[in-house]
């Protein structure tokens, strides 16, 4: 096999090419990215930190963390009533609009109101 060797110029404009293309700082985004039809990050950017939403919904639920106490409702499972509710929550159940999940406790559709309680929760 026989083997070619680049002049300088053309192996410095490959590297940099290849540094341009692959290289891409922690926490930085090239605006070019954005002209795509693909999200730069499947999964909702569970891989890169985490969704944005996230940020405000958690800060907010802290903020009112001694309003979330006594029976409490929560949608597919109920991560933020044991993490903000604590010990102040006397019953936690969960709604899901499918049967099927495991820590669903109610199942029904909010948009029906089908099957939940009337006055039945301190917090949702």
């Amino acid at each position: 096999m026989k083997s070619y060797v680049l002049p300088p110029a053309a192996l410095s404009w490959v590297r940099w090419l290849r540094w341009r293309i692959f290289s891409r700082p922690p926490g930085q985004v090239r605006f070019g990215d954005l002209r795509r039809p693909r999200p730069l990050a499947p999964g909702f950017g569970m891989t890169r930190g985490g969704p944005i939403d996230r940020y405000y919904i958690e800060g907010f639920l802290a903020r009112h963390a001694a309003d979330i106490r006594g029976r409490t409702l929560e949608v597919e499972d109920n991560t933020y009533t044991l993490r903000f509710g604590g010990s102040r929550v006397s019953h936690s159940d969960v709604l899901h609009v499918k049967a099927g999940n495991p820590l669903a406790t109610i199942v029904a559709d909010l948009a029906r109101g089908d099957n939940l309680p009337s006055d039945a929760f301190d917090c949702l």
